[in-house]
């Protein structure tokens, strides 16, 4: 027997050991990639959705990547190091031969690492739920969740940051107090918020997460925090670096327009419009569009002004003696706003988003049963705590700006695991309360 017959042979013996369950996530992951794939490039019209947001990622990383790398129109607006990304990932796409097909390279990319994803949601469901079958029922039902299905059409900075967030929290979930791992963990957090610059607050759920979980000392759990800081910080200082070289000392941070998303968010113009030495943005949240009545802003302020617009929006807020009432009322949208982007050019999209928007308020309204088996801690409170943070966490710094059902999609995966959670103790549940 050959060498090579007897790596074959010991290959099989432990695939045919494999726990059955893992075939079944296989199958699931592959016939979600397929899915994805049909309908992103079959039904959809996706060589039309470069526009608006994703115009924007698009054409400013092809500028990146040809060379143009310190234009203002690179790092005044929008999360600047997804552009980054970008043009580096449409190094390796023409390394390997496939510019000629850009789009369609990037897309599928993004699926696959949506797809791989699913892997890792499936490793988290298992634990924190040890009643079979219901962790691969929650991998079934979050494989195909339109809302990502759909979003996988689009350049934007969900189809990278999610797989990448569901990597750092299956990290965290398995570190087992290895350090290593915690490190890691912070290190793909890290470049998730770097991609996502609003999810940064969640980094104090790590935090919370690590310093409160297990039963070794309170140095132990600070250590542990220390460590996964390090981690995260590490990359939050790379990619900084790297913004505050492109803007020749512009940006010092990640973003550089949230100033300019209060003000749209306390003042009523349907939208923003800077002209500054040759350089034009426009910016516009999606709830503010609904208001065809109200004015159109214009400035000769630079859009990354930010001391100039939150003056102007605490101005506005100052003045509006409804503000806190709008703001609660506001929240409602990120359950049942309209999602943006949203084409009727996407096959069955209406329907299926209007269906999975009130799957998702149904989910949270479901998880909040959760408390009873909480407070009896019968399921792993730490981690269950770690999840409801994390929507808490975009609930609050959503408030003083114009939330968007998109900043909710992207926590899908918490909303599912925790409706899946509450089911497999449903039991319990009932008896406590009927």
């Amino acid at each position: 027997m050959t060498q090579l017959e007897t790596y074959k042979n010991d290959l099989l013996d432990r695939l045919k050991k494999l726990p059955t369950d893992y075939y079944y996530l296989a199958l699931i992951v592959v016939t979600s990639f397929i899915t994805r794939i049909v309908y992103v490039f079959y039904f959809t019209d996706y060589k039309h959705y470069l526009v608006s947001d994703m115009s924007g990622y698009w054409n400013r990383a092809l500028a990146m990547y040809e060379g143009n790398i310190f234009s203002m129109f690179h790092w005044a607006a929008w999360p600047v190091f997804f552009k980054i990304y970008l043009s580096f990932l449409f190094k390796i796409i023409a390394f390997i031969g496939l510019y000629k097909h850009l789009l369609e390279s990037v897309l599928t990319f993004h699926i696959f690492l949506s797809s791989i994803s699913i892997v890792f949601f499936y490793f988290i469901a298992k634990d924190l739920i040890n009643k079979s079958p219901i962790p691969m029922l929650a991998t079934l039902f979050y494989a195909f969740s339109y809302p990502l299905i759909y979003l996988n059409a689009f350049i934007l900075t969900e189809n990278i940051a999610i797989p990448v967030f569901i990597f750092s929290v299956y990290l965290l979930f398995s570190s087992n107090n290895k350090n290593p791992r915690i490190f890691f963990s912070g290190i793909v957090f890290g470049f998730t918020v770097a991609l996502k610059p609003s999810l940064a607050p969640i980094f104090l759920s790590f935090l919370f997460y690590l310093l409160l979980s297990g039963k070794k000392s309170g140095i132990s759990h600070l250590v542990k925090s220390v460590i996964f800081s390090l981690g995260f910080f590490l990359v939050i200082f790379i990619a900084s670096s790297q913004i505050f070289y492109i803007s020749k000392g512009n940006v010092s941070g990640l973003h550089n327009s949230t100033g300019a998303n209060f003000f749209l968010a306390q003042c009523k113009y349907r939208g923003l419009s800077s002209s500054y030495k040759k350089h034009n943005f426009s910016l516009g949240p999606p709830l503010n569009w609904k208001h065809k009545e109200w004015p159109t802003f214009k400035t000769n302020h630079p859009i990354n002004d930010q001391k100039y617009f939150y003056d102007l929006g605490w101005e506005c807020m100052k003045k509006n003696p409804h503000w806190l009432k709008e703001r609660v009322l506001n929240l409602k949208e990120l359950f049942l706003g309209n999602l943006f982007p949203g084409f009727s050019s996407a096959r069955y999209f209406h329907p299926l988003i209007d269906i999975s928007k009130w799957l998702m308020v149904f989910m949270s309204c479901f998880s909040l049963l959760l408390y009873s088996p909480l407070k009896k801690k019968i399921i792993p409170i730490s981690k269950v705590l770690f999840l409801i943070s994390i929507p808490l966490s975009v609930i609050i710094v959503s408030f003083p700006y114009q939330p968007e059902s998109r900043y909710f999609y992207q926590l899908l995966f918490v909303i599912e695991l925790l409706f899946f959670l509450t089911y497999s103790h449903f039991e319990y549940i009932k008896k406590k309360f009927l």
